[in-house]
């Protein structure tokens, strides 16, 4: 976690279990990018 989005967000009031929104467009590039760089079968 980034020290700043931690402040300026309510992360740190959260529990384990609670449920969070997370940015697809964040989540899309990341998955894209492991593919990208996955071996080819």
């Amino acid at each position: 976690m980034i020290p700043e989005t931690w402040k300026r967000s309510n992360l740190s009031e959260k529990k384990e279990g609670d449920e969070v929104n997370i940015e697809p467009d964040m989540m899309a590039k990341y998955v894209q990018k492991n593919l990208e760089e996955m071996p080819q079968s």
